[in-house]
């Protein structure tokens, strides 16, 4: 074949994994700094990357939306404003590195099975950013929304076994039935 190299020679899966390790949402999701204005930015680029691929995915756009006014005569186009999603959270799940790792595995062996990596230069310009974008939708489906979910079932749980155990609640009359019955049994 004639051409430059970067058109007759592709990247190995290694190389492809030192290009993932770089790139924008490993960089930050593996940063231990603290500064506040590149944490805030990267949180911010990172909700909006998200909620581009929602909206895509869904496929909502302005021709498709019926708007709904406020009461002020304002339209809004539907966004997931209110998704807080941040490195920090994504870093409290207790194995997030070795999920990470195995999400990235993963998405590397769809994307080499499927199409392959393709010379260099259609990489960088074809196969790079869909990888990382659905490496970056898989770590927050999978991770984030884990901590999220588990900490409001938390919530949910700790009200729920309050009210029910409360003075006057089932838990508590039907403990108090068995008690005062000499049942000790559990049902």
């Amino acid at each position: 074949m004639d051409g430059p190299w970067y058109e007759t020679q592709g990247p190995s899966r290694d190389e492809v994994i030192d290009t993932i390790d770089k790139c924008w949402f490993m960089r930050n999701l593996r940063s231990t700094t603290n500064e506040y204005h590149n944490k805030y930015n990267a949180n911010k680029i990172l909700r909006q990357k998200y909620v581009d691929f929602h909206n895509k995915k869904y496929k909502i756009t302005l021709k498709n939306f019926s708007f709904n006014p406020n009461p002020n005569g304002e339209s809004s186009i539907p966004t997931l404003k209110y998704v807080t999603i941040t490195f920090e959270q994504i870093k409290l799940h207790p194995d997030v590195n070795i999920l990470v790792s195995k999400i990235i595995d993963e998405e590397i062996s769809k994307v080499e099975k499927n199409s392959g990596f393709g010379s260099y230069r259609g990489f960088a310009t074809f196969v790079i950013n869909p990888l990382e974008q659905s490496i970056i939708n898989r770590v927050i489906e999978e991770i984030w929304c884990v901590v999220i979910i588990k900490k409001e079932m938390n919530k949910i749980v700790k009200n729920w076994i309050e009210n029910r155990y409360a003075l006057g609640g089932n838990g508590y009359l039907e403990a108090k039935e068995r008690f005062e019955n000499n049942d000790y049994s559990i049902n």
